[in-house]
């Protein structure tokens, strides 16, 4: 069954929010989700529950779940254009835009039933993806994340910290990445909930390692080789250990 959830409370209509020249037929259904509910239903295709956001949104936006991440629908606003992105809470799998509901519809259900990156553009070449999704998709993210960012340009001043860490065979199982300048490390490439280890430079010279959200963990360090010795102490501790740890000199 295919349902809209709407709970915003809001008294627009989509006649004030959608432009009629580009998006009638989205007029005349009751917005963008709604319109995707029908479509799929004149289909045959089981989308189940489409979502909106709050406000206007509830009439120009559309979310369709599936075990991959989530399939957000915008509209464009210049031209007719569905805007799709399908993303999870650390990847984006994949996105593209086109002028076709139907189209947009069958893409969907493709991506909730199973279709792999690689048919997605085959069928539908309006998609892209980058090569971190197909890594996710193929079971080796972590190795892959490691060698992109080692080859990137952007992250050369950070070489010899990222090349330390990655030639310990006690990391190589590690999930790195920058947030807020620093080197993150976790052990599950699929979530941002568990431990995460945060490496950066201070403006004296020294690194800070330290568990995100217990800064309590903070330590500085001198060397690449103390570094990688407490990142492996952190990532094996309990965050109770890591405090005691982290007031070892």
């Amino acid at each position: 069954m295919n349902e809209r959830h709407d709970d915003s409370g809001s008294t627009s209509s989509p006649e004030e929010v959608l432009d009629s020249n580009l998006y009638g037929d989205l007029i005349q259904a009751g917005g963008l989700a709604s319109a995707i509910a029908t479509t799929a239903s004149t289909l045959g295709i089981q989308l189940g529950p489409i979502k909106t956001q709050h406000a206007s949104g509830r009439y120009s936006t559309a979310e369709i779940s599936s075990e991959r991440g989530n399939i957000l629908v915008l509209l464009g606003v210049e031209r007719r254009a569905f805007s799709i992105n399908i993303s999870n809470e650390t990847l984006s799998w994949a996105s593209g835009a086109t002028d076709n509901l139907a189209t947009v519809t069958r893409m969907a259900h493709a991506w909730q039933v199973g279709i792999s990156l690689r048919d997605l553009i085959n069928f539908y070449p309006f998609m892209r993806y980058d090569r971190i999704a197909e890594a996710h998709e193929q079971g080796n993210p972590v190795e892959f994340q490691w060698m992109q960012l080692l080859a990137d340009p952007e992250y050369r001043e950070a070489r010899d910290l990222l090349t330390a860490l990655h030639s310990q065979p006690e990391l190589s199982g590690v999930f790195p990445y920058f947030s807020h300048k620093a080197l993150r490390l976790t052990s599950d490439p699929y979530s941002r909930t568990g431990k995460v280890i945060s490496v950066c430079e201070t403006i004296t010279g020294s690194l800070a390692v330290e568990i995100v959200g217990v800064p309590e963990t903070r330590k500085e360090v001198d060397s690449l080789h103390q570094m990688v010795e407490l990142v492996i102490l952190y990532l094996n501790a309990s965050q109770a250990n890591a405090r005691e740890i982290s007031h070892l000199e």
